[in-house]
């Protein structure tokens, strides 16, 4: 790269100072852009297991209100056969385990509402990091289009520069002092 000793610009300082920050910015960019793909695959884990928690508290309503059932229609025989004592201690017996049933089926059921609860948290934590990393790539990306630019513009500044000491060192000695003088007054 050509350098005047009279120029008092810095354009390799500039140009090595924009592509320092660009090169961080690409790096930043990818960075982000890696974390919000690996964001994106834990919300759709989460959704598939809010999904499988979903159709298993379907079930164990059904289960349960079948359990119910079953237990209502057991009590309407006890009661009806109350003269057949083998019949109502089986039924007792009967009547309790499934009684013991019910209460494991309840506490699934608790059980699968909290995780389902927990699952929704971590979901909108994941959605609203989601979003964050959706703006800061936003961010990243505005700000490496105007690292671009202010290169493009230091890179045609440089370019002009290189050209006019080019036709400046052409030029006669006399000329060149004139260019100097107006050079320096554009500075």
């Amino acid at each position: 790269m050509e350098t005047c000793s009279k120029c008092k610009c810095n354009l390799q300082v500039k140009l090595n100072e924009v592509t320092r920050i660009n090169y961080i910015w690409q790096k930043d960019y990818t960075t982000v852009s890696v974390e919000m793909n690996n964001t994106k695959i834990r919300l759709r884990e989460l959704e598939k297991q809010f999904e499988v928690a979903n159709s298993l508290n379907a079930v164990l309503r059904t289960e349960n209100l079948e359990m119910r059932t079953y237990i209502e229609r057991s009590n309407e025989k006890l009661s009806n056969n109350s003269s057949n004592k083998e019949y109502q201690n089986n039924f007792k017996d009967e009547l309790e385990i499934l009684k013991q049933q019910v209460n494991i089926y309840k506490e699934d059921f608790e059980k699968e509402q909290k995780e389902k609860i927990e699952l929704e948290v971590k979901l909108k934590a994941i959605k609203k990091d989601l979003t964050t990393s959706l703006k800061t790539i936003d961010k990243t990306k505005e700000e490496i289009d105007g690292l671009r630019k202010n290169y493009q513009r230091t890179r045609s500044e440089k370019e002009y520069i290189l050209s006019e000491l080019k036709r400046l060192s052409s030029c006669r000695l006399e000329d060149k002092t004139f260019f100097q003088k107006e050079l320096v007054e554009r500075d």
